[in-house]
């Protein structure tokens, strides 16, 4: 039981990652939109590594919507707010998933005695 239990945690630490990365990645996505530079900035954000306006742009998007904090339902327009609404969902989802390694962990334990 132990072994499944870790690798059943390394599956959902591995599946936080994925939401975390692609939380960043809404975020760049945001960010160029709401600079209106649309196709004329990588849409990957770790191409942006080579020019100093997308590295700065990417910079920001890291720090955009920070995970503990809600994000403002301003009305920016629908793709804006499409966007900030999927970066909404990824923060529940990661909320999920580290209560769901956190309850592992207290199974993991085993009963007090």
């Amino acid at each position: 039981m132990g072994t499944g239990l870790a690798l059943l945690t390394l599956l959902v630490l591995a599946l936080i990652a994925l939401a975390f990365w692609r939380k960043v990645e809404l975020q760049f996505e945001y960010l160029q939109q709401k600079e209106r530079r649309g196709k004329q900035i990588a849409r990957n954000w770790l191409k942006a590594q080579k020019n100093e306006v997308l590295k700065e742009l990417r910079n920001r998007a890291l720090l955009l919507f920070p995970l503990l904090f809600g994000v403002d339902r301003e009305d920016e327009g629908e793709e804006l707010n499409a966007l900030k609404s999927r970066v909404r969902n990824l923060h529940l989802a990661i909320y999920l998933l580290l209560m769901a390694v956190v309850l592992l962990g207290l199974i993991g334990k085993g009963p007090v005695q």
